[in-house]
């Protein structure tokens, strides 16, 4: 009879601004919020205490500490995992269309952010081309364009998923992808250049009786990796002078009569697992500075090419850096007779050094071709 209770409404707005102030435990992070709670938890026992014997005050303090407070930890923890599970259903279906299901749950286990920006990042471009196929769709039907270029980005698409790739974007009949990022890869160029022997076997289309082949360039370099573009709208993009070129070697395989072209600094991390045959150095147009460039075979191993032509060819490509243009010829000659078929850099070069005897060599030989056009 000596404690002297506080009145019904007292504790009910002690019961209404408790619940409010709990509330706020689902803008917490579990830990944080599981901390706050057990913080409140011994502040109210405390309060309790001190109320009873020192004021000789008594409240129902089992409401807040027994209900109150356990019940908004739990809701909070409650909300905190319902947000979280659905965050990452969304990126995983946002980033399940360009990404193989592995990569998206990467992601969508991860703390992607999806504001616009982006970071630098090295990575692994790789463009391809439907060769021939704009001039021979000038005169096809619309419906059957569009059922051509769905087969052939099924197969290419297929591949580059096969890889852990990422798919950028489709424009027109070239596809723009991706390895190193969103995701960092450590053998990200070579999961490009595996897409890149799939694709050269299995992407080829037929149309009309003509058989159009894939184009291939690859280049590793940094790059501007993220969601680029403004606040009304944007894309995930991998932009920057590594894009670029590999753009041109996509565009170069159309000189060099070549299907897979690859830069140095994608050969330099294939550690011979893929064989490969160098081209020499060559000055882009629009470029300040040459870069070597290889064309992809095959991988290694029971698919290896026979090597003689291979050697035969890096013999003639050595006497044309030489400037030695006449036993230059004769090897680029005797490399495509070893092949018995059409070897598309040996006519280059044999059309380059016809070109360069006509017009005259340059005064300071350099053995760096340079091209004209992009």
């Amino acid at each position: 009879e000596w404690l002297t209770r506080v009145s019904a409404k007292s504790e009910t707005l002690l019961v209404l601004a408790l619940g409010l102030l709990l509330g706020l435990l689902t803008l917490l992070r579990p830990l944080y919020a599981t901390f706050v709670a057990l913080a409140a938890s011994g502040l109210l026992l405390a309060v309790t205490w001190w109320a009873l014997w020192h004021r000789l005050v008594w409240f129902d303090w089992m409401v807040p500490f027994a209900v109150q407070v356990p019940v908004g930890l739990f809701w909070s923890l409650g909300a905190q995992y319902y947000l979280e599970a659905r965050r990452r259903k969304e990126l995983r279906r946002a980033f399940g269309f360009y990404l193989s299901p592995q990569m998206a749950d990467k992601i969508s286990n991860s703390d992607f952010d999806l504001t616009p920006g982006g970071k630098t990042v090295e990575a692994t471009i790789m463009f391809t081309d439907l060769e021939g196929f704009t001039t021979l769709a000038e005169n096809l039907d619309p419906a059957e364009v569009s059922k051509t270029l769905i087969a052939y980005f099924e197969r290419t698409t297929a591949c580059i998923l096969k890889s852990k790739g990422t798919i950028v974007k489709y424009v027109g009949d070239a596809v723009m992808a991706g390895w190193g990022a969103p995701v960092a890869q450590p053998n990200h160029a070579l999961l490009a250049a595996e897409a890149a022997c799939d694709l050269r076997c299995l992407a080829d289309i037929e149309l009309h009786g003509r058989r159009l082949r894939t184009r291939i360039g690859v280049n590793t370099g940094k790059v501007l990796a993220g969601n680029l573009g403004s606040s009304f709208r944007f894309d995930y993009s991998m932009i920057g002078d590594t894009t670029n070129f590999a753009s041109r070697l996509e565009a170069l395989n159309k000189y060099l009569g070549t299907q897979v072209l690859i830069s140095e600094s994608t050969r330099a991390q294939l550690n011979d697992r893929i064989v490969v045959r160098p081209l020499g150095e060559f000055l882009a147009a629009g470029k300040t500075k040459s870069v070597l460039i290889h064309e992809l075979i095959c991988r290694c191993g029971d698919d290896a090419p026979d090597r003689e032509w291979l050697d035969c060819f890096a013999a003639g490509l050595r006497e044309y850096q030489a400037g030695n243009l006449e036993p230059a010829r004769a090897f680029m000659r005797q490399t495509a007779s070893i092949r018995g078929l059409r070897d598309g850099p040996s006519e280059f070069y044999l059309k380059t050094m016809d070109e360069l005897e006509r017009d005259g060599t340059p005064q300071v030989w350099t053995g760096v071709v340079q091209m004209k056009e992009k």
